[in-house]
């Protein structure tokens, strides 16, 4: 976009980066352009200003809980969508739990979000707005992929927005301070130990015993225990020396909590730089069959872990239960089409930013139909490929009408949609993410 009007790329990563850091911008009345951004060329201004907007999601509400412990924000995408983000206080810490799918199809029957079934892959930019409307309300320290859906199943955006949120140049936050929870999907644990090892990583284990993994996962058909725990070695191997897996582990009542349970546990982690992090069961009316272990077992089964076994092991302090925002909780049933919302008129659709035609069409994302989460859990476990659950472009008529944003990229070459050995996009406000280097630019509208 801003080759074709003769301004440099660079004043796109100064514009880009200036929004990156001032999460309160919402509009672009809100830009200081005379002052902290007075050497972007005029002609670039008025390009921005006249066809682009800043966000393709709005928080729809934000529950705060009594104590003031979390705050669980809605968020409503721009194909109409909702997903779920938590801001969790720990003291002047502030950890952000945040969504990476529509829902989530590893069927999980202790959790909410699994019931949900699948209905789509969010964009890297959709995650990464979680994080902007996060920082509008307080500063983010920490990241942790707990939130809906499966990250590792949704590999390549949630790779690119890690890769900008640890960018000194965007959103500047230490790799230390990102978890990547998953429920296991093997070819991908190993791919981070590659792609992205300065993060953390979290197993959703659950279970000690491949049967019992079966019976409250049904993913878990997709990869045999010791296949799972051999590619947790691997990235561990692949990893800086010191590093630790966090081990989650639910305790539910009669069903994985019992001390030879513990014991098993503790057996199956030996010799694994592992931290075992245990999970009071929070009930939901989506996952009634379910108990919380009481207290009295949890203190047991943690005792086994720790004295018997040498295993580094914690509880997790329940927040949020009140606005249904702790682990497994997660659930939005209802899914709306997008409501209008004001866009400029005129304003183009992606390609035309990246130098394709402007016809003036956009791009409307739909989301998928639900899946039944039991069925096809192990099946998309398995799934090696990148977007199994990409929600399908559809090409719209009237842009300014139907789509509340359109994302920037902005780039310093591209011919035709090749791409640099290294490429970067350059996500305006919308999408604010980023390409890694050999995959195509993320998708956007």
């Amino acid at each position: 976009a801003f080759d074709s009007i003769g301004v440099k790329p660079v004043h796109a990563e100064l514009v880009w980066t200036w929004l990156a850091r001032n999460p309160h911008v919402t509009s672009w009345e809100g830009v200081r352009w005379d002052t902290e951004l007075r050497d972007v060329p005029e002609r670039a201004r008025q390009l921005l200003e006249a066809e682009f907007a800043l966000y393709t999601s709005t928080v729809e509400a934000a529950e705060t809980a009594a104590d003031g412990s979390t705050t669980k924000l809605v968020i409503r995408l721009q194909d109409g969508a909702a997903i779920e983000a938590v801001q969790i206080h720990h003291g002047k810490r502030l950890t952000l739990c945040i969504s990476s799918q529509i829902g989530c199809a590893m069927g999980c029957s202790f959790c909410a979000t699994g019931t949900m079934g699948i209905l789509g892959d969010l964009l890297a930019g959709e995650i990464l707005e979680q994080l902007q409307h996060a920082r509008a309300r307080a500063p983010v320290r920490n990241i942790v992929f707990m939130g809906m859906g499966e990250p590792l199943n949704n590999y390549g955006p949630v790779l690119a927005s890690i890769k900008s949120m640890v960018d000194v140049k965007r959103f500047s936050l230490s790799p230390l301070h990102v978890t990547v929870s998953t429920v296991g999907i093997v070819p991908r644990i190993k791919q981070m130990a590659t792609d992205e090892p300065r993060v953390n990583l979290a197993l959703s284990l659950h279970a000690p015993t491949q049967e019992q993994r079966e019976s409250i996962m049904p993913a878990a058909k997709a990869y045999p225990l010791h296949v799972l725990m051999a590619s947790l070695d691997e990235y561990v191997a692949g990893c800086r020396a010191g590093k630790c897996v966090m081990i989650e582990y639910i305790m539910l009542a009669g069903v994985n909590d019992a001390d030879a349970d513990a014991h098993a546990l503790g057996a199956l982690l030996a010799g694994r730089p592992v931290v075992v992090n245990l999970i009071p069961y929070n009930p939901t009316d989506a996952t009634p069959e379910f108990l919380r272990s009481s207290e009295e077992r949890t203190d047991s089964f943690l005792k086994i872990l720790y004295e018997g076994h040498g295993l580094k092991t914690f509880v997790r302090r329940t927040m949020g239960t009140e606005v249904a925002s702790a682990c497994g909780q997660l659930v939005k049933g209802v899914q709306r089409p997008a409501q209008p919302q004001q866009a400029a008129a005129g304003v183009r659709d992606i390609e035309d930013a990246l130098g394709g035609s402007a016809g003036g069409s956009a791009q409307k994302l739909r989301p998928r139909p639900r899946a039944a989460p039991a069925a096809t859990a192990a099946a998309a476990a398995a799934v090696h490929s990148d977007g199994p659950n990409a929600r399908t472009p559809e090409k719209g008529k009237q842009a300014a009408a139907d789509e509340p944003g359109l994302w920037l990229r902005l780039r310093a070459r591209l011919q035709g949609l090749a791409l640099a050995s290294e490429p970067r996009a350059l996500v305006f406000a919308g999408a604010l993410g980023v390409a890694v280097a050999g995959a195509s630019l993320t998708r956007a509208l």
